[in-house]
């Protein structure tokens, strides 16, 4: 733990604070948000707890406060999202009954049922045009403070970005243990900046938007996630390719271009390959994505149980024990806790089995459909949610064969939140379009 990662945390925590004191009750539900997403991070144990039952209560308290103890007046969640709730969380249950160990599995069920709960809590809080607003504001501000982050670390960092004579380039994620964290925020917060510009939204902020994009770009720059950045240049080509399919030409001819210029200069493209880490090719991930498969061919119908991979390492480790790929696995395996497969579908068939993946495949299904809907609409704001849900969902759904983490990583709540965020607004866009026409 970083001086610089500490003062940022409680510059952070204090901002929040503020939000409360001294803004109006409307802005409170992104201050909360805005908590879940950065201010807890990976710094201090104790810290993350008692701001995570500290945002909970509150959304509690509001929820009691206008609903009181009767369940039917409480507001009925999407039909498609509890069905969906219901098979999840059913699946993960039957999956931990037979788990390789029970224990750390039902934990997992624990930490996701409380995660569907602030889910809830958040949909309920969405009234308006203005809440989806202030959310998607408010990931776009989780996403600079913790590019801030970000660079003030890397500012401080003697090392510098690259180490030459290791080839090597010295990776930092703020006040996130696992490097990969955040890869999730920074997609959806480019799908908000990109759609904003494209349809309009940015024109009288323009020189606060590019502010905020630089800072965000050196954010994902420094954070140097291969996957993230793939799922952001997937999520671009979808968005573009809805609504500037011109632009899509350009930018291939720029990128075509720009690879001539660095595959001409020996300088640039040993940077180049250091950056992007080509010699490590996928960075060891074959040896996860091998072990995925097998434990997945061992355990096809319910899988091996919730977060139950590290157990099981060993007994189908695909590398000699004492290598370097053994002590790089032994390593992660510690300080990642769970969704070490580097490919979301693996993670779930691993662990979850069919019965999980058919259940995923549902999610994205009703994904799907509600961008589909929104994309029918004639309002400008409800494409707008539409067009941000789709370049989320591709980029998601691309970043996930080489990232496990972001959609279903069983609430993690900094981790999983940004996806849930829109697909809470894709449900609430359409639940304020028939609650209009109604």
């Amino acid at each position: 733990m970083s001086l610089t990662e500490l003062f940022g945390t409680g510059i952070l925590a204090i901002i929040s604070l503020s939000g409360f004191l001294f803004t109006r009750r409307e802005y409170h539900l992104p201050v909360i948000v805005f908590i879940l997403l950065v201010v807890v991070g990976d710094i201090n144990q104790s810290l993350r707890i008692v701001l995570n039952i500290s945002a909970i209560l509150y959304l509690g308290i509001v929820f009691l406060a206008k609903y009181d103890f009767f369940i039917n007046n409480y507001p009925h969640p999407p039909r498609e999202l509890s069905f969906f709730f219901g098979l999840y969380i059913g699946s993960i249950i039957i999956s931990t009954v037979f788990s390789y160990n029970i224990p750390h599995s039902l934990e997992q069920v624990l930490r996701i049922l409380l995660f569907f709960c602030i889910v809830y809590l958040l949909y309920t809080q969405i009234k308006d045009i203005n809440s989806l607003k202030y959310l998607f504001i408010t990931i776009v501000l989780a996403s600079s403070a913790a590019s801030l982050i970000i660079i003030f670390n890397f500012i401080i960092n003697p090392e510098g970005l690259f180490n030459l004579e290791k080839n090597v380039v010295n990776r930092t994620s703020g006040i996130y243990g696992n490097v990969n964290a955040l890869g999730g925020l920074f997609t959806v917060s480019w799908m908000i900046f990109l759609s904003s510009y494209l349809l309009g939204y940015l024109k009288h902020f323009r020189f606060l938007s590019f502010l905020f994009l630089i800072i965000n770009i050196s954010g994902i720059f420094l954070n140097s996630s291969r996957s993230a950045m793939f799922g952001i240049v997937i999520g671009t080509i979808t968005i573009l390719f809805i609504t500037k399919r011109k632009y899509l030409l350009y930018i291939f001819l720029s990128l075509f271009l720009l690879l001539l210029v660095v595959v001409s200069n020996t300088e640039l493209f040993n940077l180049v390959s250091v950056y992007f880490r080509f010699e490590d090719s996928i960075s060891g991930r074959d040896h996860y994505w091998d072990m995925s498969v097998k434990m997945f061919k061992d355990n096809w119908f319910i899988g091996i149980g919730p977060a139950a991979f590290n157990d099981l390492t060993y007994k189908y480790l695909s590398v000699m024990v004492g290598s370097w790929s053994e002590t790089l696995i032994n390593h992660y395996s510690v300080i990642a806790g769970h969704g070490l497969q580097h490919n979301v579908y693996l993670f779930i068939l691993s662990e979850l089995g069919v019965i999980g993946f058919v259940i995923f495949l549902y999610l994205i299904f009703i994904y799907s459909k509600k961008v589909i809907l929104l994309f029918k609409e004639t309002e400008i704001w409800l494409r707008f949610v539409g067009l941000i849900g789709a370049g989320t969902g591709i980029g998601f759904l691309a970043r996930g064969f080489f990232e496990s983490l972001g959609i279903l990583t069983y609430g993690w709540l900094s981790v999983d939140l940004p996806f849930w965020i829109i697909t809470l607004s894709l449900f609430s866009a359409q639940r304020l379009v028939k609650q209009k026409n109604s």
